[in-house]
């Protein structure tokens, strides 16, 4: 797809999820629509929470990272290539939630629905998990495959997807929040994919060192804290 149509498909998600946001009973039917595939509590749990910036940095960091080096006619990608501007990135989708602070779900009045636990109330627009998943698994995509046609890639972009809904199956976001996650990581993915920027990234060995690092810090916050009941 060229860089023009890219942004302008994230300028028209970004107006769909507005949209949503002003026609909420509209964003309160689909979520009861969603809600209805709400099937397993213990399931559902495993699934929302693989957008967890603590699991993707332990977990999918490390295991994309050697799939692009293993995999013939993948270009390698670097950890601190994804969890440098992955850092960037959630501190930007961090400061938006605060500064719009749209109410979730479980923040709504007369909400009838399933929820996971826990039950958060606020700082819903845009869905954090859905924008972590989805940037960690488009930029990967496409630093290592570039435009070329790859099962992985395809693969990979029905599993982020198929995370970034179940946030709204669990009750934890609305379709406008993840709608909205994904024209912010299309718009971020356009910025940041610059030759300098991805070479600057994937040969410094400061920050691939400081990088693994922030693996094993993940790994042991995943094992030893609650990261999952916070984030």
């Amino acid at each position: 797809m060229k860089i023009a149509n890219i942004y302008y498909l994230a300028v028209f998600l970004l107006g769909i999820s507005m949209l949503l946001k002003f026609f909420q009973n509209i964003d309160i039917q689909i979520l009861y629509l969603f809600n209805y595939l709400f099937f397993s509590d213990s399931l559902l749990s495993i699934v929302t929470e693989m957008g967890n910036s603590f699991f993707i940095i332990s977990f999918l960091v490390p295991l994309f990272s050697y799939l692009s080096y293993a995999i013939k006619n993948l270009k390698y990608v670097a950890p601190s290539t994804l969890i440098i501007p992955g850092a960037l990135f959630g501190l930007i989708i961090q400061v938006i939630k605060n500064v719009l602070n749209f109410p979730r779900p479980g923040g709504i009045e007369g909400i009838d629905i399933n929820f996971l636990n826990p039950v958060f109330q606020s700082l819903s627009y845009p869905s954090g998990h859905a924008a972590s998943i989805l940037f960690f698994g488009i930029w990967w995509s496409r630093l290592a495959m570039g435009n070329k046609f790859h099962v992985i890639r395809y693969l990979i972009f029905c599993l982020i997807s198929i995370i970034a809904f179940s946030r709204v199956i669990v009750g934890a976001h609305w379709l406008s929040d993840v709608i909205a996650s994904y024209a912010l990581t299309l718009l971020y993915i356009e910025i940041i994919h610059k030759e300098k920027v991805i070479n600057f990234l994937n040969r410094n060995n400061y920050l691939n060192i400081a990088s693994v690092l922030v693996i094993i810090t993940a790994l042991y916050s995943v094992f030893n804290f609650e990261v999952f009941n916070h984030i």
